[in-house]
């Protein structure tokens, strides 16, 4: 009798029967190349690689989300007449204490030896998975932790979508498979109730930091898709530099798609580059291996069977690696890897435990195991479309960068004005307000990309500047859409909306706040600023610079210079001028080409502003750097 409960369980999708059939006949460790690519290739099969890739991707999104629905549609099934949230109300009890405790700690060095402590007094697998997770998603701010998983909040939801889902089987004769696993779905995508996942974000740079959470994996579903179609048009909508590596762009796309296809039924590894590597290593498929622990689970429920389980934890910079390891009697292991990306700065210590359980415990937990894994599974996943974008955008920055001549022939879009305005405080931080006026002429674009350089290189060492966006508005005060990112030394300022064009000139009046950037001398305090940036791939007509002081001070203990051109250029096409005590002005007295730009120095007597010590770090072999400044539509500054 049970056997033909399970049986007909099972049958809710003939699919994933198929699929597991097929799955348990792969090797998990099966490598998959990077596919050859044919030598003649053009923008449009960038374009269609693009889109496959980000087909996959959100197709992954949706069986991963399907699965999980299945899992605890089956479980339900199989005990219709009981309230499901009930039947996990212990082991959810487990992990509510567990994160809950963990989360009040505020302290990274406490909460490393927190959670070792946790994890060997972890009574199931499913309780260390849970401390794992809680390390996704957490933050250090000002060296306070913040976390981004709350236990009661976290427990609550998925009672309160196992509660929804139940409601449709009331009366339980009149229990439907699609209704029930309809609705775990609209909670797991974020589209009713309270949603059960919270996914972070992390920055497209080395750190790894969290710079976004979103609820549900509906809105990931979007972003992957927005990243992926505004790079596609941008793509088509500007020529591609000579020297742009096509054909290993394209190869490595393919090898990608493939990769993330294939992670719907097993785990891999992904290594592609970046703008800030040549190896970066992400895994997926961790959820795939799940489902398939749990489909040989669901197949021995009428069998008295020992199962064993492995897990394994090792760190590695800012991740955490994650092993599982499944062993049934007479059946091959089945071994699950995850990559958690985390603080860099937290320490955690090798972990190995064995856990036992029985067909039937795994049956009801491995769908919770699998519901914990995936804001793992979409986390990385995003973090490697963000990547994809980053990298290609970075290609097109380098390559035109390195093409821009002294004097362009013929360039539709400038800079008519740029003009910009330094205040500086007492306390050593500048306020920075930046009003360009930038002429598309006709093209239609829909705004401009801003980078500024946050990390830079002296003979005393390499100095980091704190920077802040305060906002950006046009000439009336109205605020424009923007977002920040941070790109290697650079924080990237993108304006303007998607879905609005724009043609002409416009005016974009960007103001920051920055500390860090005054140098300190033994006789005066000093600011040296690139006014404009150095790459701009258009015409600048008119540059200025217009910088106040905190305090008035004599007009001859100011000294002033400036230079015009690109990067190390002792060209001095400016001015300067004392307008006042505390006010001095430069500007530009010819137009700066593609690549020039307009740099200032002004030297003041000390004691006006609070002297910050720069943290500095040793000088390394530089290897190369890139500064840049782009729009969205093509105009580069290297």
């Amino acid at each position: 009798m049970l056997k033909n409960i399970v049986n007909k369980s099972i049958s809710i999708s003939l699919t994933i029967i198929i699929l597991t059939g097929f799955i348990l006949g792969c090797d998990a460790k099966e490598l998959i190349t990077k596919p050859e690519t044919p030598t003649t290739l053009t923008k449009d099969d960038l374009v269609k690689a693009l889109e496959e890739l980000r087909d996959a991707m959100l197709k992954k999104i949706d069986i991963d989300i399907d699965d999980t629905a299945i899992a605890f549609t089956i479980v339900k099934d199989y005990h219709r007449t009981k309230r499901l949230a009930d039947i996990f109300r212990a082991p959810l009890k487990v992990i509510e204490g567990t994160i809950t405790f963990l989360t009040s700690i505020s302290d990274l060095i406490s909460l490393s030896s927190e959670v070792d402590k946790q994890l060997i007094e972890a009574k199931t697998n499913y309780q260390a998975l849970s401390i794992v997770m809680m390390l996704l998603n957490l933050e250090e701010v000002g060296g306070k932790l913040y976390y981004g998983l709350y236990g009661p909040t976290y427990i609550s939801s998925i009672e309160n979508m196992l509660d929804a889902a139940d409601e449709t089987t009331l009366p339980p004769s009149d229990f439907s498979k699609e209704h029930y696993k309809r609705v775990v779905e609209n909670y797991l995508f974020g589209v009713q109730g309270e949603t059960v996942l919270n996914i972070p974000r992390h920055s497209t740079d080395n750190e790894r930091k969290i710079t976004d959470y979103v609820s549900g994996a509906l809105q990931v579903r979007k972003s992957i898709s927005k990243t992926f179609n505004e790079l596609i048009f941008d793509i088509k909508n500007s020529e591609l530099p000579e020297g742009y590596p096509l054909d290993e762009v394209i190869t490595e796309l393919k090898y990608l798609k493939e990769k993330v296809i294939k992670s719907t039924l097993n785990s891999t590894d992904l290594v592609y580059k970046t703008d800030f590597s040549d190896d970066v290593s992400i895994t997926l498929g961790s959820l795939a291996d799940r489902k398939k622990a749990w489909h040989i689970a669901t197949g021995s429920l009428a069998k008295k069977l020992d199962i064993e389980i492995k897990v394994e934890l090792l760190q590695a910079g800012n991740a955490i690696l994650l092993t599982t390891t499944y062993i049934y009697p007479n059946v091959s292991e089945i071994k699950i890897a995850q990559k958690i990306t985390t603080l860099s700065s937290i320490t955690i210590k090798p972990y190995l435990n064995s856990f036992h359980t029985d067909p039937e415990e795994s049956f009801y937990m491995l769908p919770q195991e699998m519901l914990l894994t995936l804001p793992i599974e979409l986390s990385n996943l995003w973090m490697i479309a963000d990547d994809i974008d980053n990298y290609l955008r970075y290609l097109l920055i380098k390559e035109i960068g390195e093409e821009i001549a002294e004097e362009t022939e013929e360039i539709v879009e400038k800079i008519n004005r740029f003009d910009v305005e330094i205040t500086i405080n007492s306390d050593s931080s500048i306020i920075v307000t930046e009003k360009i006026a930038y002429d598309f002429g006709t093209q239609n674009r829909h705004g401009i990309y801003r980078v500024i350089p946050i990390r830079y290189k002296t003979e005393r060492g390499i100095y980091k500047l704190d920077f802040r966006v305060q906002n950006v508005v046009d000439e009336t005060g109205s605020k424009y859409r923007y977002e920040t990112s941070r790109r290697r030394d650079y924080i990237g300022i993108k304006i303007g909306d998607p879905d609005i064009y724009v043609t002409g000139e416009n005016i974009y009046i960007i103001t920051y706040e920055v500390s860090g950037a005054l140098n300190y001398f033994d006789e005066h305090d000093e600011l040296y600023w690139n006014a404009t940036g150095n790459e701009w791939s258009v015409n600048i007509y008119n540059a200025s610079c217009k910088i106040t002081l905190p305090k008035k001070v004599k007009i001859d203990e100011i000294k002033l210079t400036c230079y015009t051109g690109k990067v190390g250029s002792q060209e001095k096409k400016c001015e300067g001028e004392i307008l006042s005590e505390n006010e001095i002005y430069f500007n530009s007295t010819k137009m700066l080409s593609p690549g020039g730009g307009l740099t200032i120095v002004l030297g003041w007597p000390k004691g006006i502003v609070k002297e910050i010590p720069k943290v500095t770090t040793e000088i390394v072999k530089e290897t190369g750097r890139i500064t840049f400044v782009s729009d969205r539509d093509g105009n580069y500054e290297i």
